[in-house]
């Protein structure tokens, strides 16, 4: 970008809102960090060739997926992901990368801005990583928890397209009002630098895609044969015995539950409700020419 082009963004970075809230209690949440310039078309294209897939609505069948995906201790790439609002909309589209294990994915929610760049469709996404389960916290008696990190799932979707050609990065933006500590709807925290990415998309006809790359260089291996041996059978046997197994999960779950009401006892009042300095209630505005 040329020194105009730039400061141009950034003005239009500088009004949008970078804050999403709860539908039931209206609790502040997730915090924006990406910005996608292009057709819905394209941004469909670009996240399908980076291996990104949309969540189905859920449903009783989904319910019956989810539980069987828990006890063959496997992923499930269309889980259903929670609502939460931007300026008081649902979000227009929803992105996930699942894992192995349906307590951990990427996903981002992303929602149609107002006003165009260049002449161009603007997305305005919030994205976070799962990274486990949580129990009995507000608003849900099961929930996951994300990475308190939010800057490296921001990373993430930036890498992932422009690794598959779809996505050109233009420029990290400075916000000086975003909070580089807070806490979203379920109490988790949140660190982050306060910059969001912008992303500028194209048709992508010839898509580079993750599984057409062969890495030349080789793993170092470590020990010889009977050393690799026994260290892969302790790890997958502190695996399967010690984390996966309905024991730990009610430990778990346990645990959670005893925070839960620690936490509902020590309550502490959001800052942001008190200063009443949030702008994560303003609405879209034109970027001036």
């Amino acid at each position: 970008l040329t020194d105009y082009e730039r400061e141009e963004l950034a003005s239009i970075v500088a009004v949008m809102p970078y804050r999403t809230h709860a539908p039931t209690s209206g609790r502040s949440s997730d915090l924006t960090n990406v910005l996608f310039i292009g057709s819905r078309d394209q941004v469909v294209t670009a996240f399908d060739a980076a291996g990104w897939t949309q969540p189905r609505p859920p449903s009783f069948r989904d319910r019956l997926n989810w539980i069987r995906a828990v006890g063959e201790l496997r992923g499930d790439e269309a889980a259903p992901m929670s609502v939460l609002l931007l300026n008081g909309a649902e979000p227009d589209m929803s992105w996930q990368k699942g894992l192995n294990d349906v307590s951990k994915r990427h996903h981002i929610r992303m929602w149609k801005a107002a006003g165009t760049w260049r002449g161009r469709q603007m997305w305005i996404g919030a994205a976070t990583r799962d990274i486990d389960f949580a129990y009995w916290r507000p608003g849900s008696r099961l929930s996951h928890k994300i990475e308190e990190d939010i800057d490296q799932e921001r990373d993430k979707v930036a890498y992932d397209l422009a690794f598959s050609s779809c996505g050109n990065i233009l420029d990290w933006t400075d916000r000086g009002d975003v909070p580089r500590f807070t806490r979203n709807a379920t109490g988790d925290p949140i660190v982050t630098d306060g910059r969001m990415v912008a992303i500028e998309l194209n048709d992508c006809h010839t898509p580079r895609l993750s599984t057409e790359t062969v890495d030349a260089t080789p793993v170092p291996q470590h020990g010889d044969k009977l050393q690799r041996f026994a260290r892969r059978e302790i790890l997958s046997a502190r695996n399967e015995l010690l984390r996966t197994n309905p024991y730990w999960r009610t430990f778990e779950a346990s645990r959670w539950i005893v925070y839960s009401i620690r936490q509902r006892k020590h309550r502490t009042p959001d800052p942001e409700l008190l200063s009443g300095s949030s702008t994560a209630w303003l609405d879209y505005r034109q970027p001036p020419n």
